[in-house]
């Protein structure tokens, strides 16, 4: 009968099934609300009573009685409780309205008092960060031993990389990166690139200096007053640092500095930046740097026909072609390493695709010399095979389609 009235009268049951769950709800707070009522009943009788005959209680307009919530069985007399909360609420509301407040519930507007209002407001100041005296602060901090060379331990350092963070964090914000310049902070930071001790300090203090001038010609701008480009070629050069993972750090605040600046790019090719990332950069045994180089490198290479011409006569279409052979002859490498040995790939094939599709062969004849070496055929071939191998078992292949459509391409150059 039930799925009849559902199919024929779907809303009108639904309504009805409503109502039962309510009746049954109220049901089961019935006891609890009963007993609340009644003691307030009870009470406001009580008070009744010394105002008030015994005669005139059952006139009074208050709350209703015990009696009045049940029935003569002792069950529930919903009217009687309806009845009562409708009155309730607005005896309730009078009383509200009688003390002054305003129609629907609202409040009237308190006028604050001078002595509140500035309460009030240092309140809201202690919980804001001023950005800029903030990192003037850290700034500052750091300028007494920017290279930390008066640390004595680990736990010095830490505390030293901690406030690093922090000022990273902060200079995320366009305006924040600015005003670093403006306030003198690049100066530290890039005295804390030159540490011989730490290098943590060495690596936090690059990134901080990459965060600052990413995508910001401002910043850039700021960066080269402050000698910026000859201070982490310097760092990258450095012969302590060559295979550690600060290097990699450096790297990409020098590729936040150039990239998207042509004119600090083409000072960056002048400097000897391309045979530094190629001696330096690419000869890491970190393979982060080695990925980081051979980013920064492709964008370099075809910046200008100049640097085109400096990325041939040092011989990096060689050496990228020695390194990506390495890689796809890798054997046994574990399973934490295939992430940045697929990253190593791509970044080695994507930077010889660029440089074969927009050297000028007629003007760099040792191009082709090195494009059509014994080395680069062989690493073509082998890379071959690897893609050819790896298709054959893709539950182990990391997804590496640019790679694949990269070497085939070479191929067909070959051809």
């Amino acid at each position: 009968y039930t799925f009849f009235l559902c199919s024929r009268y779907k809303f009108g049951v639904l309504f009805v099934l409503l109502f039962v769950l309510l009746l049954l709800l109220l049901s089961h707070n019935a006891p609890r609300l009963l007993l609340e009522t009644d003691s307030m009943a009870a009470a406001a009788a009580a008070t009744a009573t010394t105002t008030t005959t015994a005669g005139d209680n059952d006139d009074d307009d208050g709350p209703p009685g015990n009696t009045n919530l049940r029935d003569s069985s002792g069950a529930p007399n919903w009217n009687a409780i309806l009845k009562w909360s409708v009155e309730e609420g607005l005896r309730q509301e009078a009383e509200l309205k009688a003390k002054g407040v305003a129609e629907g519930g609202r409040p009237k507007p308190r006028t604050i008092s001078e002595e509140d209002r500035e309460w009030f407001l240092k309140a809201i100041e202690s919980g804001v960060v001023d950005e800029v005296k903030r990192i003037k602060e850290i700034t500052e901090k750091i300028s007494d031993d920017p290279r930390g060379d008066l640390l004595a331990t680990e736990e010095e350092e830490d505390e030293r990389v901690f406030v690093l963070e922090e000022l990273r964090d902060r200079l995320e914000s366009v305006d924040n990166a600015k005003d670093l310049g403006a306030i003198g902070g690049l100066t530290p930071l890039l005295e804390g690139i030159q540490s011989e001790k730490w290098e943590e300090i060495r690596a936090m203090s690059a990134e901080c200096v990459a965060v600052s001038v990413q995508n910001h010609p401002e910043a850039q701008k700021n960066a080269m007053s402050c000698d910026a480009l000859r201070v982490l070629l310097l760092a990258l050069q450095s012969e302590k640092h060559l295979n550690k993972k600060s290097n990699a750090k450096v790297i990409y605040a020098l590729s936040c500095l150039v990239r998207g600046n042509q004119e600090v790019m083409g000072m960056f090719v002048k400097s000897d930046g391309i045979e530094s990332l190629a001696k330096s950069g690419l000869a890491s045994s970190v393979i982060k740097t080695r990925v980081k180089a051979a980013t920064l490198l492709r964008h370099a290479s075809v910046s200008s026909e100049e640097a085109m011409k400096r990325t041939i006569d040092a011989k990096v279409i060689d050496i990228i072609a020695e390194k990506l052979g390495a890689n796809v002859n890798s054997q046994n490498a574990s399973s934490s390493s295939l992430t940045d040995l697929a990253q190593e790939r791509e970044a080695y094939i994507r930077l010889l695709l660029d440089v074969a599709q927009r050297v000028d062969f007629m003007k760099n004849e040792d191009a082709v010399n090195q494009f059509r070496s014994e080395r680069f055929v062989q690493t073509v071939q082998n890379c071959q095979t690897f893609v050819d191998a790896s298709k054959k078992n893709r539950d182990k292949m990391i997804d590496e389609e640019e790679f694949i459509v990269a070497v085939d391409r070479l191929r067909n150059m070959l051809k």
